[in-house]
């Protein structure tokens, strides 16, 4: 199709878009991305990642060892962004040299922001309807309470922050879902864009200031919402800052048959409920329980050692010990695609804030307990076979082995209460301010 009848661009302008565009291609469609999955383009991960792994050698002296993972900011990922940056002058000095009579890329500009549009949309659909559920930053959990403040990474403060007030967290969600919709559709790009831009914002001071591993994809995210902008900062600006009329932007339909136009709206509304439903669809197993109030584990709570006996010795609590318990916590815990999973939590004496997490079965017609060590590579033996007895509510007695030496243990349950964080709730009055 060939370009319509538009004022000439600038030969810097034309460059710059043609850089622009190369690179957004190139950031979008990357294997490890989300379009890379949906596209099957994940299935040239592996020659991508040789060819990263070469620059990096090669060019930066550097040897990446690690994969993008939990984090986003990896060596890998940083001399990937260089890739693509090399990649996309490439690309524009060849396109430049091959069409250097085209005066304008008004169709192609279009199409460029469409699939930002269609990008950023997706995206800001998957985290928000993760933050509405809320399941982006789990639940507080009860061995977290136990940890000092000052023991926690500036990420694992910003989440626990997060996880505390549900509310907050699905506000937020609310916001990115919002804009995720409004972006779908032209007449609402611009509104969509603000909103994005400034949850964006947002997000991207936190992961900068709690030093939250996804800088690089927040960021691109926030430049994406700014160049969908951009067309309308002049319009804005005489709107808001100046106070002056703006005149009527006019959406010409995509095509002339009104059937035609129909059915691009349709398939809009069709793929918007399709992803949400996928979504929703992929991340049951960690919000259903939540909605519909699972019951919870078998012994849920805090236990407070009081005595600690192993092979007929009664261990006093000194902090030097690493044999004795301080406390043994046990919570039911949801797993993506598997049923409630109960995790038993053992602080020794000596570390106390390095927590042993194990796998705990519970057999409450046998009264038995059974702690075994995480090992995804291997089937470890039980670190500790116990049964128990509860003379009170509040009483928990434990006889049995651990680490293959006999011991009998006896706790109490600390209540909830104890802790605000997830005692204290929402009050309308406050007579005066709790702050702890």
């Amino acid at each position: 199709m060939g370009e319509v009848s538009s004022p000439s661009w600038s030969l810097p302008k034309r460059i710059g878009f043609r850089f622009l565009f190369s690179f957004l291609l190139l950031a979008i469609i990357e294997p490890f991305g989300l379009f890379g999955q949906m596209t099957g383009l994940s299935r040239i991960a592996g020659q991508w990642e040789r060819l990263v792994k070469w620059i990096g050698q090669q060019v930066f002296q550097v040897k990446i060892t690690v994969l993008p993972n939990g984090s986003g900011d990896t060596t890998f990922n940083y001399v990937e962004l260089a890739c693509w940056v090399g990649l996309a002058v490439g690309i524009t000095v060849l396109w430049t040299l091959l069409d250097r009579k085209r005066a304008a890329y008004v169709y192609l500009n279009e199409l460029m922001r469409l699939v930002v549009r269609g990008y950023l949309a997706l995206t800001m659909l998957s985290y928000g309807i993760n933050k509405l559920v809320p399941i982006q930053f789990g639940s507080l959990r009860l061995a977290e309470m136990l940890q000092p403040i000052g023991e926690q990474s500036p990420m694992g403060l910003l989440w626990r922050f997060m996880a505390a007030s549900p509310a907050y967290t699905m506000f937020t969600g609310f916001a990115e879902v919002l804009s995720a919709c409004l972006l779908l559709f032209r007449r609402t790009t611009m509104l969509g864009a603000l909103i994005c831009a400034g949850v964006m914002a947002h997000v991207v001071v936190l992961n900068f200031c709690y030093d939250v591993p996804v800088k690089l994809f927040s960021s691109r995210l926030f430049l994406f919402s700014l160049l969908l902008l951009a067309p309308d900062l002049k319009r804005l600006w005489h709107f808001f800052i100046l106070h002056q009329p703006v005149e009527e932007k006019i959406f010409p339909p995509h095509f002339k048959s009104r059937g035609a136009n129909t059915a691009a709206l349709v398939s809009k509304v069709v793929v918007l409920v399709l992803y949400v439903t996928m979504v929703i669809l992929n991340t049951t197993p960690m919000w259903l329980p939540k909605l519909t109030g699972a019951p919870k584990a078998p012994l849920h709570g805090i236990w407070l050692v009081d005595e600690f006996k192993r092979e007929t010795q009664v261990l006093p609590p000194l902090s030097t010990d690493k044999q004795r318990w301080n406390h043994l916590i046990i919570e039911g815990v949801q797993f993506r695609g598997s049923d409630a999973s109960i995790i038993g939590v053992i602080t020794p004496m000596a570390e106390l804030s390095k927590a042993r997490w194990q796998q705990c079965k519970i057999d409450e017609t046998k009264h038995t307990l059974t702690l075994t060590a995480f090992d995804k590579k291997k089937d470890p033996p039980p670190s500790a076979v116990l049964t128990f007895a509860r003379p009170k509510p509040d009483q928990l007695l434990l006889t049995g082995t651990s680490d293959g030496k006999p011991v009998e243990v006896k706790l109490h349950r600390i209540p909830d209460t104890k802790f605000p964080l997830i005692s204290r709730g929402f009050h309308w009055i406050n007579e005066y301010p709790f702050s702890r």
